[in-house]
């Protein structure tokens, strides 16, 4: 293989990698939005653990705001919620980067064929062996 060739399939190779850059991008910009959600969900859970852990009367006088703050948390995912969302992403992630990685395999792995077939038969043509054959 000549040097023209070798950076013609490094040029291959990149433009076949953007589309999983692409990918890896998109899965992360979509991941962020539920990171987010997780940790308001735990500064939520340190702010009502500290409600929580005054004496029996001071329980009492806050039981109307902690029912208060407990209605507005029905709409936060809980923990397990967040995890199923969060595996449910990744997993949808890693399932389109796998499909991608197999559609660039079997493109690179035509390109590569092709070319083989290309030297094979200007190396007939020229009447020239391939020194890597036995």
């Amino acid at each position: 293989m000549t040097r023209e060739d070798l950076e013609q399939l490094r040029q291959v190779l990149r433009e076949e990698n953007e589309p999983l850059e692409k990918g890896q991008a998109r899965l992360k910009k979509a991941i962020e939005p539920v990171y987010k959600q997780l940790e308001y969900v735990k500064q939520e859970q340190k702010t009502l653990g500290h409600e929580q852990a005054g004496s029996g009367t001071v329980l009492k006088t806050i039981e109307a705001g902690h029912r208060d703050m407990f209605g507005k948390m029905q709409n936060i995912p809980t923990k397990k919620e967040v995890k199923e969302i969060v595996d449910a992403k990744v997993e949808a992630g890693t399932t389109e980067l796998k499909a991608e990685i197999l559609m660039l395999n079997s493109n690179v792995v035509r390109k590569v064929r092709n070319h083989e077939r290309r030297i094979e038969n200007l190396e007939d043509h020229i009447g020239a062996t391939n020194p890597t054959k036995n």
